[in-house]
């Protein structure tokens, strides 16, 4: 019954850790500026480096990959059951992605997502990271790197991990899709944004 308690509990905390407006912080703090109505809109790393450079852009990142990192190192202590640390890793990426602080819209879940699959198979992120950054910098687009990592992942994960991580993975891809769905447009129409005309 303990164990549940902690585990129930862990949930809420990853969510609430995951809601945490990183960007938006960040960038009220450095430029005074909400994040929401300048540059993309979006509240994730990409749009706090255009807006306040890229060091502040690298920080945002790190700190919404620790928001799941930290929720599923806990999770991985508690509990070696993939299914409580898959619904850890969720509750973070939900977090970011529908925030409390935001009235239940948040960012597009990418950074957040990477550090919860840094945790759960390091090894799959990691090559999988190489070849978003690769497609990053030859074709231009972060969105494109990022929809690549979130399409690829669920092989690494159904061949090193399992279905049950298979499965987290799938409902990560569908989630962040969802939130890129204007990306993959402008995509298609050769109207993205590109870091190469910045």
């Amino acid at each position: 019954m303990e164990r549940i308690i902690s585990e129930i509990m862990l949930l809420g905390i990853a969510y609430l850790f995951g809601s945490f407006p990183t960007g938006l912080v960040i960038a009220k703090a450095k430029a005074d500026v909400d994040l929401r109505e300048v540059g993309s809109g979006n509240i994730g790393a990409t749009n706090v480096a255009r807006t306040c450079g890229l060091n502040y852009g690298i920080a945002t990142f790190v700190i919404d990959m620790l928001k799941s990192i930290i929720p599923v190192i806990i999770a991985l202590k508690i509990s070696p059951n993939a299914i409580f640390i898959s619904l850890t890793a969720l509750a973070a990426i939900l977090g970011h992605t529908n925030s409390l602080f935001l009235n239940f819209k948040g960012g597009k879940g990418v950074a957040t997502t990477i550090g919860a699959y840094l945790v759960i198979n390091p090894w799959g992120t990691i090559v999988a990271l190489v070849l978003m950054f690769i497609i990053i910098l030859i074709r231009g687009y972060v969105s494109l790197g990022s929809i690549f990592f979130v399409l690829i992942m669920p092989l690494f994960m159904l061949f090193q991990k399992g279905f049950i991580y298979f499965l987290f993975s799938i409902i990560v891809m569908l989630i962040v899709l969802h939130k890129h769905r204007e990306n993959i447009f402008r995509l298609l129409e050769g109207e993205e944004n590109s870091w190469k005309k910045s």
